[in-house]
Parts: C-alpha cells; sequence; structure tokens
C-alpha cells in the first residue's frame, strides 16, 4: 500500500468536469483510487464519478486508473 495523494482533485476542461478523490496510490503496484461514500447505497452516480476521474487523470497524467 503505497499512498500518492489525498485529497485529489481531477479536472477534464473539455468534458467540463472536475471532482475530489479521497485517496490516491499503489495496492500491489496497480493504480487506485479511493473515494469513501457515506450515502445508504451504491447509486449510478458514483460510478459516473469514479469513470470520470480516471478518464480527466488519463488526460492529465497519462495514468491508467
Amino acid at each position: 500500500l503505497e499512498t500518492i495523494d489525498t485529497e485529489k482533485t481531477f479536472y477534464n476542461c473539455r468534458m467540463g468536469y472536475a471532482g475530489t478523490t479521497d485517496w490516491l496510490g499503489k495496492i500491489d503496484g496497480k493504480l487506485t483510487s479511493w473515494d469513501h461514500k457515506t450515502s445508504s447505497g451504491i447509486f449510478e452516480k458514483h460510478i459516473v464519478q469514479a469513470w470520470a476521474n480516471a478518464i480527466s487523470d488519463e488526460m492529465q497524467n497519462g495514468g491508467n486508473l
């Protein structure tokens, strides 16, 4: 487990998107983003947010979340 950043902001001007993830790091050498949710379930908007963060990271940094 390796922490790279906390409260990491991702943005994508083309998509008009900006968002923040709680933790960015590596688990078993794989780049991983973790965003803790306190809601009562898993909702589609959570999946869309994670996807948008990953796409934004790839466009900003060439990352592969």
